[in-house]
């Protein structure tokens, strides 16, 4: 079968053993995320290419940061770092 055509959204390159993290059922940073109430989609390929779109470009920037900043942190740390970053993004848009 084949896949529809990823359209708007973003598109990044990420190291080969963070996108086999992000495939993991259990992954942190996904979680984190999703737990944030943030509404995004998320496509993960094993050659290192990761597309994120969501409902608006700061959430979607917001999302490929954490992804990549993840890759070096404990999952303390990268709840943590989610939390901030997605109070900064809101506090941002509401002004």
């Amino acid at each position: 079968g084949t896949y529809g055509e990823l359209k708007a959204g973003t598109a990044a390159r990420i190291s080969l053993g963070l996108a086999r993290e992000l495939l993991k059922p259990t992954n942190t940073v996904l979680d984190a995320l999703g737990r944030a109430g943030l509404a995004f989609e998320i496509c993960v390929g094993t050659n290192g290419m990761v597309w994120v779109h969501s409902e608006a470009p700061e959430y979607t920037v917001l999302i490929c940061t954490a992804v990549k900043n993840s890759e070096i942190m404990t999952e303390e740390q990268i709840r943590g770092m989610v939390k901030q970053l997605v109070a900064t993004v809101r506090s941002s848009m509401d002004e």
